[in-house]
């Protein structure tokens, strides 16, 4: 098994409009106004009353840019419903990119590899 791991926190006020925050992967060539297009996998969801998210992410080897987002709808109603709402092209997610670009990670994998991911913090 192939995979990134590694620990995202969060300090300050969540802002209202997030419901729930996931540790997205990306293909390297993301754009972030468009990213259910290079969307690979997600970690599970951390909800507003927690302020610590320990993540797994399976993937295969190569490139991948890993991304906090956050996501403005009930966290189980997106997971439970996201192949429907991915394949709208419109996913709910809030970027947090520009205003955290910090927590912006590229990493690469070898096969049957785990990368341990530096600590992520947002901080609203």
């Amino acid at each position: 098994v192939s995979g990134a791991e590694g620990m995202l926190v969060v300090s300050g006020e969540w802002p209202d409009s997030i419901k729930g925050i996931i540790v997205a992967a990306f293909l390297p060539e993301v754009d972030f106004n468009n990213p259910v297009e290079y969307l690979v996998d997600y970690s599970g969801v951390l909800e507003a009353d927690t302020d610590t998210l320990h993540y797994f992410i399976q993937l295969y080897s190569g490139s991948f840019v890993l991304a906090p987002v956050g996501i403005s709808l009930d966290p189980a109603f997106v997971i439970a419903n996201f192949d429907s709402i991915s394949s709208s092209q419109s996913l709910p997610f809030i970027d947090l990119v520009d205003s955290l670009a910090s927590s912006v990670r590229s990493v690469g994998l070898r096969e049957q590899s785990v990368r341990q991911i530096p600590i992520i913090i947002l901080d609203f």
